[in-house]
């Protein structure tokens, strides 16, 4: 059993201490990615959908422009081609069966007779085709007004099966929810152990560098690759760390390792392979979540996640033993 407070006098001790350091940390690391993951999909499910209706208003449109259309031409133009001419002909009729024409000698009589026929004639054909108008405005109107009921029906069955179809698909991902809730509550419970057991560990490490599962993979690399045998001093893995962060040598992001795992597998492998195992967990979470929600089981996924559970609790239990630390 190894004390915490003599790993560093022992390059072989210090060594132990770093891999296992470095192995709960990279726990926690995947565990926590890949609770994210799961909690995006968590709160994704079960929302019900804002449903509105949009009722085409094209049909109703067009009938009211033809309405339009219909009252202009028939109160106007018909009212003055359809009254002016024949109302001025029988006016004209009226004052040669009068004999005006030949009494007045200048055809006034005839001029004034044929302007009162034509007002009288507009005034009685705008009358008559302002009443047809009306009638044929009150018949549109009628059939306008059950294209909208015929159109609102339309549109409110449809609305009614899409709302009953989102609550059936709000109620299907309830229910798919418990049961990641479920899966989600059971890896929170697995990296909550690995991090009670990181900070029961820690002290060896400097602080800024704790937790920071970047920098511990390089301690762990360069402790295990001969490149460095203590942590402090000019010759030890804190300065070559950051030696090689300040030459960009090593990537100190993790967005970046993230957006491109390929790009550190040289100088980064230890990183590398801990978030390869990472993916993996999350894959399998992916295929786990896919199959709740065919409503079929990914045996297979499931028994991969269960293998790595069981595998993070020997690890604990193992480095516990060691240090002889109980954090359960």
């Amino acid at each position: 059993m190894y004390e915490l407070s003599e790993v560093k006098k022992n390059p072989d001790t210090l060594k132990q201490y770093i891999q296992d350091y470095y192995t709960v940390c990279s726990e926690c690391f995947n565990l926590q990615t890949a609770i994210g993951k799961l909690d995006e999909k968590i709160a994704s499910l079960g929302n019900a959908a804002v449903i509105t209706t949009s009722e085409d208003t094209t049909r109703q449109e067009h009938i009211s422009s033809q309405m339009e259309k219909h009252v202009g031409f028939m109160s106007s133009l018909g009212g003055v081609l359809f009254g002016l001419i024949p109302g001025g002909i029988i006016g004209f009729i009226i004052a040669c069966m009068n004999d005006d024409f030949t009494a007045a000698g200048d055809g006034v009589g005839v001029r004034i007779y044929t302007l009162i026929g034509a007002v009288v004639g507009a005034i009685i054909a705008f009358l008559y085709y302002s009443i047809t108008s009306k009638i044929r405005n009150n018949k549109l109107a009628r059939e306008l007004n059950q294209e909208k009921i015929r159109e609102h029906n339309r549109v409110m069955e449809e609305h009614n099966k899409a709302v009953q179809a989102d609550m059936e698909r709000v109620e299907n991902e309830n229910r798919q929810k418990e049961v990641l809730i479920q899966k989600r509550d059971e890896m929170e419970a697995a990296r909550q152990n690995s991090v009670n057991l990181l900070k029961s560990l820690c002290e060896p490490i400097f602080e800024k560098y704790r937790f920071d599962v970047i920098a511990v993979s390089q301690f762990c690399e360069y402790l295990a690759s001969g490149r460095c045998t203590s942590l402090e001093g000019p010759d030890g893995a804190y300065n070559l760390y950051e030696n090689e962060v300040r030459l960009d040598r090593i990537i100190d992001r993790l967005d970046v390792i993230i957006e491109n795992l390929e790009a550190i597998r040289q100088n980064q492998y230890m990183l590398y392979k801990a978030m390869l195992e990472g993916h993996q967990l999350m894959e399998n979470m992916s295929r786990s979540i896919s199959a709740i929600q065919r409503n079929t089981e990914e045996t297979a996924a499931n028994t991969a996640i269960a293998a790595y559970y069981a595998s993070v609790s020997a690890n604990n239990t193992e480095i516990m033993s060691r240090y002889g630390i109980n954090t359960y």
